[in-house]
This record gives structure tokens, sequence and C-alpha cells, in this order.
């Protein structure tokens, strides 16, 4: 199982143990949320959100840019009782509305649509399930990307908090976190799929 994420030091990533690539049932929710992120349908739409100060090669600020859009107005709305409905990328990014596995895979579509390298995760906690996504950033690069995120969102007084697995550090993009690189979700088990690759795995 993962350690807990850290904020980021000032040298580095703070590094999980990589999960183990074992089955549960989770590995069935999160092959339903690859399967709903139809990131190519959402390109336009994606690109549409992105200001026009930040165009160029994939880079942080348009992770932001999408962060804002779609966390903007965001409303919770539950799923039918006693059903998991994962709604698609494309119309849950239109509506603004859904669950967590459905910002998830909005979020996780619309930065993958744009050249991000993006995993989505379905996890139980303490308190029940949870499902949130993370981008990849470059262990170079992350005390650039703990500075801008700093200061875009709080003035350079905020914790960013990052992960390590499937040999890469990725920062958290759950919508229950005030920004990207929020706290995580208290995961006791979950698992992970990988957008461009297609992998699962499991902790």
């Amino acid at each position: 199982m993962p350690a807990k994420p850290e904020d980021l030091p000032q040298g580095g990533a703070t590094t999980i143990t990589a999960p183990k690539s074992v089955g549960n049932s989770l590995t069935t929710t999160v092959a339903n949320m690859a399967r709903a992120a139809d990131y190519l349908a959402l390109r336009n739409d994606a690109i549409m959100a992105i200001h026009p100060e930040h165009a160029g090669r994939f880079n942080l600020e348009q992770v932001c840019d999408l962060y804002d859009h779609i966390s903007d107005g965001w409303s919770y709305v539950s799923d039918p009782k006693n059903y998991n409905y994962i709604e698609k990328a494309t119309v849950t990014w239109a509506l603004k509305k859904g669950d967590c596995d459905d910002f998830a895979v909005a979020i996780g579509a619309a930065v993958t649509a744009i050249g991000g390298d993006v995993a989505l995760t379905a996890a139980i906690g303490p308190d029940g399930g949870h499902a949130y996504a993370e981008v990849a950033v470059p262990k170079s690069e992350l005390p650039a990307v703990r500075d801008a995120i700093r200061g875009r969102y709080c003035q350079g007084r905020c914790k960013i908090f990052v992960r390590e697995h499937g040999g890469k550090v990725f920062l958290n993009l759950d919508y229950s976190a005030p920004r990207p690189g929020g706290p995580y979700f208290p995961d006791q088990e979950g698992a992970i799929v990988y957008l461009v690759t297609g992998k699962t795995i499991s902790y």
C-alpha cells in the first residue's frame, strides 16, 4: 500500500511506493472510467478552455486552465441508487455536473486531449469510496510546479501534494482539493489506470 502523499519538499518530490500489480474489485471501476474518457472527442472543447497566454507545448498552466474551467460552477450530483454510473467525459464537460468519478474522467480526458499523461484512481478510504485524476509532471520541474501553483492559487502559502507510482511523479487533480496539487484522499486501497497506455495496477 502506498505511503501517504505529503507536501512537496523544497528539493523535489515525495515518493510513494509503487502499487503492487494485483487485482481487486476497483479495477473494474477504473476500466470503466478509462472507457468513458473519450478524450479525442473532447479535444476541441478542451482547447477552447486554454487561455491564449498559455498556448504552446503542453504545460502546467494549460492543466490549471482546464481544472479551473470544469471546477468553476461544478455541481455534485449522486448516481442512481445502487448503480455506479460513469458518464462520458464529453457529456460531463458540458454539464459540469456529476460525482467524483465523473469529474475525474472529465478532467483526465481533457488533460490527455492536450498532451498530458494522466492516471485515474478509484479508491476506498475510511469513509467510503472516491475517484480522482492525476497528471504526470517531470521530477526535474517540481520546484517550478510548486512555485507556479502557489503563485496562481494561494500567494505562495499553500502546500503542494504529489505522489510517485508507475515510475513517474503525479500531481493531484481531485475536485475535492481546493486546487491542482491539493491534499490527497486518504485511500486504504485502490486501483489506477494510465489513460495513455491503458495499464492498470492495484494497491
